[in-house]
């Protein structure tokens, strides 16, 4: 039994309803949005914002940045405490450590804001997902400090998606163009936006969207790495739900800026299905 003081007691009950709560508005939310307006903006970000968010103090370029460095510190914090020791932390710090270096070093991003609602959503997506196995540690009848050992497929699976995840980010990047410079060559015109080409190689032979796939396969997989509680399945299941919605409006947008051009056969998510 984990032993605290009462008011430290009282705060993580309250933040064991917290994160489940959490999981259920994002996932009413979406099942709302194509009927909400205000909804559908607050969740479309990136190149599907029809226009830039008004209030915002991060650019999407730092907001990933801060996310992930928050992220990667919390999982290597989480994976040292024995009360919160889970199988499932070593792939999550490996995951947001990898996704950190990419924002600092392969991403290329334009000068669009984040919004202030999209930056704290973000911070709470991986706040609930790596404190998770320990609120549910904490609540449990019978508390038991786990292992973080892996099973061997589980293990095998989470490591393709990493390494596929990767190349689909590095093969993106370079579909960017780089920004035009003045005649000194060291000034960026701001006005002048990155101009996207059609990705090709690796999965994006099959799938419009093998980042978003590669991270499916990735949360569901840790379905079967330790033990099973609710959080876990709401936090896959809105994985599931957000990015074949995203993955659906990229393929959309594709189509709609490179029309004839883009490849026919390739489908938006589940390769030869959808």
């Amino acid at each position: 039994m984990i032993v605290v003081p009462f008011w430290l007691a009282a705060v993580f009950d309250a933040l064991w309803y917290l994160t489940h709560l959490f999981w259920v508005v994002a996932l009413v939310a979406y099942a709302l949005r194509p009927f909400v307006p205000a909804i559908d903006a607050a969740a479309t970000y990136g190149r599907l914002a029809a226009s830039a968010p008004q209030r915002a103090v991060l650019s999407e370029a730092n907001g990933w940045r801060c996310m992930y460095v928050f992220a990667a510190c919390l999982a290597g914090v989480a994976i040292v405490v024995p009360e919160a020791r889970s199988p499932i932390l070593v792939p999550l710090f490996s995951h947001v450590l990898r996704r950190a270096y990419e924002c600092l070093m392969v991403h290329k991003f334009t000068d669009r804001p984040m919004s202030n609602l999209q930056l704290l959503f973000a911070l709470g997506f991986y706040f609930c997902a790596i404190t998770g196995p320990f609120f549910n540690n904490w609540r449990s009848a019978t508390p038991t400090i786990e292992t973080n050992k892996i099973p061997l497929f589980p293990f095998l699976v989470l490591m393709w998606c990493e390494l596929q995840q990767n190349r689909a980010h590095r093969i993106l990047a370079q579909c960017r163009g780089e920004k035009r410079h003045d005649d000194k060559g060291d000034t960026p015109l701001v006005s002048q936006p990155l101009q996207y080409t059609i990705p090709q190689g690796g999965l994006f032979a099959a799938v419009s969207s093998p980042h978003y796939l590669t991270e499916v396969v990735f949360y569901v997989a840790l379905l079967f790495v330790g033990r099973f509680y609710v959080a876990k399945g709401l936090m896959v299941a809105f994985v599931v739900v957000n990015l074949a919605d995203r993955a659906n409006r990229t393929h959309q947008w594709y189509k709609s800026k490179f029309g004839d051009a883009y490849p026919p056969e390739r489908k938006r998510l589940i390769p030869l299905l959808w």
